[in-house]
């Protein structure tokens, strides 16, 4: 038989899902108006203030501690609800709902209490008889949800005024936000002016100079400027209105610098070094032809050559930092690979009839060999023996 009971239940069960969700909506529009008023204050302030690295870097983790604490504050009875089913009992409910209904008062919690027990007859004609009143009523409805209009007054305020900002001057909210999101760069109040790097790139050679070049380009320009490095400071050589240039001297490591100027600095830029292929050791074997009964020889570091008609010459060449090597006859113009087993000994042959001119070059990713390596070879004309015939 049934006493009416489900169905109260059923209806218990419908307000807990109201009122949880009630207190989801009024914990979300709080949580939201107070990360947004926090998002306001905090692009104001890095505007005005051009705050620091760490500064910046508090006040980004500080909006993830407000994110938790009104998770905490605000939504934690709802998702504990929703996820793990941690809430309000039906007694509790049951006190709720008589408090914002008058025609159930307590009537409701004693019929909660009734149900609880099993076997009585008694207490099963009462819950039938209790159930009856309750029928009518929808205690969900003692939930108002439009009563949390009233917090949305609260949310306004700052999603107007971003609004607002975003409508005068965007750069308010977006660059500020930009630097409190990288709060481990450097940024720089922004000049009347640019500084402009006219290099390709930022790429040095190692134990070699690198010059700078530079632009400003703006309504206002300073008379100097200067190069912060390492912990120096240089004044940077003026050539002509707004241009300059500085040359880093025999660079071996790679390295940062920023550039001032009337107060301003730009963007901390990074100098890379890399290596150029490099000739360690020119070797070059000789064989003559065998008619002139001559012992082949073996030469170290000569380039240039004075050679018999018919002479064989391999190039035998050990290299660093190199990717290939090559060399070009002015006879052919045509550019033979050497061969190699390892990017560092490379060997190339070829016999020599006539005099010529060549040219080795070594390559890597980032450059040719920086030194023209160029040399010539003379030939000298022989009378290749004859044989005489007596007829």
């Amino acid at each position: 038989m049934d006493s009416g009971k489900e169905q109260v239940h059923e209806k218990i069960k419908s307000f807990n899902q109201r009122y949880y969700l009630n207190l989801f909506i009024k914990g979300l529009i709080l949580s939201l108006s107070i990360l947004a008023g926090y998002f306001l204050l905090a692009a104001v302030l890095e505007h005005n203030l051009w705050l620091g690295s760490w500064v910046r870097l508090l006040l980004f983790l500080s909006f993830f501690i407000i994110v938790f604490y009104c998770t905490f504050r605000f939504l934690k009875e709802p998702l504990q609800w929703w996820l793990i089913k941690k809430g309000l009992n039906e007694e509790q409910s049951a006190k709720l709902i008589g408090t914002s209904l008058p025609a159930v008062s307590d009537r409701l919690l004693n019929f909660i209490q009734l149900s609880s027990l099993k076997n009585n007859s008694l207490a099963f004609a009462s819950l039938k008889q209790k159930a009856v009143a309750f029928e009518s009523l929808s205690f969900e409805d003692v939930v108002d949800l439009n009563e949390n209009k009233k917090y949305l007054k609260f949310l306004a305020i700052p999603i107007v005024l971003i609004l607002l900002i975003l409508v005068i001057n965007s750069s308010i909210i977006t660059q500020s936000t930009v630097r409190l999101v990288n709060f481990n760069k450097e940024f720089s109040p922004e000049a009347p002016f640019q500084f402009l790097i006219q290099n390709k790139s930022l790429t040095a050679f190692y134990n070699e100079d690198f010059k700078l070049q530079l632009t400003l380009k703006g309504h206002a320009l300073p008379a100097d400027v200067y190069l912060n490095t390492k912990n120096q400071r240089y004044k940077i050589e003026k050539i002509a209105n707004g241009v300059f240039e500085f040359t880093f001297e025999n660079i071996r490591d790679e390295f940062d610098f920023q550039l001032e100027a009337a107060g301003f600095y730009s963007d901390r830029y990074n100098v890379t070094v890399n290596n150029r292929p490099e000739l360690s050791q020119f070797k070059i074997e000789l064989s003559y032809p065998r008619y002139l009964q001559r012992k082949n020889e073996q030469l170290i570091n000569a380039g240039n050559l004075e050679i018999p008609e018919g002479t064989e010459v391999t190039w035998k060449v050990s290299t660093m930092y190199t990717e290939t090597a090559s060399i070009t006859f002015y006879s052919d113009s045509i550019r033979d690979n050497f061969q190699t087993t390892d990017n560092q000994h490379y060997t190339y042959s070829k016999q020599f009839e006539n005099p010529d001119l060549y040219v080795i070059n070594l390559q890597n990713e980032f450059s040719d060999n920086k030194d023209k390596i160029s040399y010539n070879i003379a030939v000298i004309k022989d009378q290749y023996p004859t044989v005489s015939v007596t007829i």
